[in-house]
């Protein structure tokens, strides 16, 4: 638990490096954590952050296929998609982050994420998947 939190600290820092390192060794040291789908969904956003973004889809799947309402799951696969060109399926994806929560907008991503050139890879590939501002 202590790994994953502080996975998602760093891309919250803006630092996807050492927050795949983080990612990385939870999985090995907890491979049956019965949240591990807020691990794959977490990855998978740090792996847009730093442009690998075929990676990002495989874990931001594998989040959804774990637990369809881990909206995070949705919203790291939809930037993925459309990050890898896969425009059709990230739209899909984007419809069912904003059927789980209406109010959901970009700007509250922003927030909560240091900006920079790693945070523009998610954010675009939200916006491009249709996710509103």
């Amino acid at each position: 638990m202590a790994l994953q939190l502080g996975g998602w600290a760093c891309i919250y820092a803006g630092d996807a490096a050492r927050a795949i390192d983080y990612f990385s060794r939870a999985l090995r040291l907890s491979p049956l954590d019965n949240r591990i789908f807020v691990l794959y969904s977490g990855l998978s956003t740090a792996l847009i952050m730093v442009g690998r973004f075929e990676e990002a889809v495989d874990w931001a799947k594998k989040s959804v296929e774990i637990n369809r309402l881990w909206v995070s799951g949705h919203k790291a696969l939809a930037s993925a998609l459309a990050n890898s060109g896969r425009v059709t399926e990230a739209r899909e994806a984007a419809a069912r982050v904003i059927s789980m929560d209406p109010s959901y907008r970009l700007a509250r991503t922003t927030a909560l994420i240091k900006s920079g050139p790693e945070l523009d890879r998610v954010i675009e590939g939200m916006r491009k998947a249709g996710i509103p501002d």
